[in-house]
């Protein structure tokens, strides 16, 4: 299993079914009486993300059904009353928003993903012209979302002090990051394990 983009698959990826071409995936067949079926989960992360970190108005967003529409809407960026009204007009939000949206996306993974606003606006440099522009955003994050950033600052202060070595995944299964008094190579990599390994597990 895993995505085409590499961020749940195994080493080596030439082992891996998805990472081929779809010229080389046709050539791959099933036995008699069984199927292939691709699968794609939708907004697995940020599920993950509302379950985990507990947070009321990240949990919101994501059960808005855009999480990028919903967050917009948690950040105070779109008003409820015009929303509903572009709705009843039977124009499509996600076209009306589009650049809004287009906006906040490398917002919400970037700091899923543990990357600061100079990262972001690194990355992004077509989106944002401004490093400012990509500040206002973050601190919006934090103020809406401040919930979640405590759980992940929290396990951030646990790794780092070397006080936990056991990470629980949303699941419920416990994972050992790393033996007492061995430091990790990267902390980003256990912060974003919660997520990434019950992503892997699913």
């Amino acid at each position: 299993l895993g995505t085409q983009t590499g961020r749940a698959e195994t080493t080596p990826s030439t082992g891996f079914i998805p990472a081929f071409s779809k010229v080389l995936r046709t050539l791959i067949r099933p036995a008699d009486g069984c199927s292939i079926v691709g699968l794609d989960f939708s907004g697995e992360e940020n599920a993950l993300m509302a379950a985990w970190g507990r947070d009321p108005a990240f949990k919101k967003a994501y059960c808005f059904g855009d999480f990028y529409l919903g967050s917009l809407m948690q950040f105070g960026m779109i008003n409820k009353s015009e929303y509903d009204s572009v709705k009843a007009s039977g124009k499509s939000p996600k076209e009306v928003y589009r650049s809004r949206r287009n906006m906040i996306k490398p917002i919400l993974l970037g700091l899923g993903y543990g990357r600061g606003a100079e990262g972001i606006f690194s990355a992004n440099r077509k989106t944002f012209k401004k490093k400012s522009s990509v500040e206002r955003l973050v601190e919006k994050y934090h103020d809406s979302y401040y919930r979640l950033d405590e759980k992940r600052n929290n396990l951030k202060y646990l790794i780092e002090s070397n006080r936990s070595t056991i990470l629980s995944l949303p699941n419920g299964w416990l994972y050992t990051a790393f033996r007492p008094g061995e430091h990790t190579r990267s902390i980003l990599s256990v912060l974003n394990l919660p997520i990434q390994g019950a992503g892997s597990c699913i």
